[in-house]
């Protein structure tokens, strides 16, 4: 499966998925504001939680830069690289079934 296509099964997963729960995402576009080569795709906050997720294809690699990122957000906050949107769904779900909620008030 090509990333594009991926990237939209995920969305369209996630706007359904949003219907019935509250979570936040946003999809990074390289002509964004605030775009910086070798972010992660795909930012989510669930459940208190903060997600960064890089979409591949399949045989897709990481960049140097991509790779950086990926050091920086493991020490910060919770990275994967999805291949699958079987992949994606697995994590949101399992968060979903957990007690686990982060709030700070």
């Amino acid at each position: 499966m090509s990333e594009k296509l991926l990237q939209n099964k995920i969305l369209s997963w996630l706007r359904e998925f949003k219907k019935s729960n509250k979570i936040y995402y946003e999809k990074r576009y390289p002509s964004g504001l605030a775009y910086k080569k070798g972010l992660p795709d795909l930012y989510v906050v669930y459940k208190g939680l903060h997600l960064e997720f890089e979409l591949k294809s399949l045989d897709g690699e990481l960049s140097s830069m991509q790779e950086i990122y990926r050091d920086l957000f493991n020490d910060i906050a919770v990275y994967y690289v999805i291949t699958s949107l079987k992949q994606f769904t697995d994590i949101i779900l399992a968060l979903q079934r957990s007690e686990v909620t982060i709030s700070i008030k």
